[in-house]
């Protein structure tokens, strides 16, 4: 953990990059972003904040306002704006529930249907090729392994 002095500064940093005036009461990052998430420049030595030079928006806001994050956990946003920093609208969570978050807020863009994804996961164990699914849905092999595999994670929402 940074020194008391150290997380003043870069409260004081964090915050000035905040529209605190977003719909909803999002507070929403107004620096640089990955396009999806925000990304705060934390320091010039990687040891200033847990070992790191940049940091994720929402996570750091987490970890700011309410505390360390445990490990293997994700910060979702329950407003489901990736660019929101408020904390009330952050909590921990496992992988598998912000999946299944997004899911049912409709976050997944896809191109297939839930009856698409049915017939592939049959069609896989029938003995389809991936590459074969990819060709047949207009969709990469990579998409086609992760829909019929099916990825723990991945098109949980899917059953």
């Amino acid at each position: 953990m940074p020194a008391r002095g150290q997380t003043q500064d870069i409260l004081k940093r964090f915050e000035s990059k905040i529209n605190k005036d977003g719909a909803g009461g999002c507070w929403l990052w107004t620096s640089a972003s990955t396009g999806r998430y925000g990304i705060f420049w934390v320091g010039s030595t990687p040891d200033i904040y847990y070992g790191k030079r940049n940091a994720l928006a929402h996570r750091l806001a987490f970890e700011l306002y309410k505390g360390p994050i445990p490990k293997d956990m994700m910060v979702c946003h329950r407003c489901n704006i990736t660019l929101c920093v408020n904390p009330d609208h952050l909590y921990v969570g496992t992988r598998k529930q912000n999946s299944e978050d997004a899911a049912k807020a409709g976050l997944y863009r896809t191109k297939l249907t839930k009856q698409q994804v049915k017939e592939m996961r049959l069609l896989r164990k029938q003995g389809w090729y991936y590459t074969d699914l990819a060709r047949r849905y207009n969709i990469s092999k990579a998409t086609a392994r992760h829909i019929a595999k099916p990825d723990p994670i991945k098109w949980v929402h899917v059953k």
